[in-house]
């Protein structure tokens, strides 16, 4: 199940964590390894990962994880 972030443009905190959390609920499997099937099989550029893991390293110091 992909997440469709508007890319560039400012999401309200509340849609956007209302929309993970969904993702997060309907999620199966182990996600480090859906997202190196993805690398590998060419659905996920290099750099579309790296753009995304800075976004998620942002969120997570945002709310304190880090």
């Amino acid at each position: 199940m992909a997440m469709n972030f508007p890319m560039g443009n400012q999401m309200n905190p509340m849609q956007f964590m209302k929309q993970f959390m969904d993702f997060k609920k309907n999620f199966q499997g182990d996600p480090q390894q859906a997202v190196m099937n993805m690398l590998n099989n060419g659905q996920m550029s290099q750099e579309q990962f790296n753009q995304l893991q800075g976004m998620a390293n942002q969120i997570m110091k945002n709310f304190g994880n880090k």
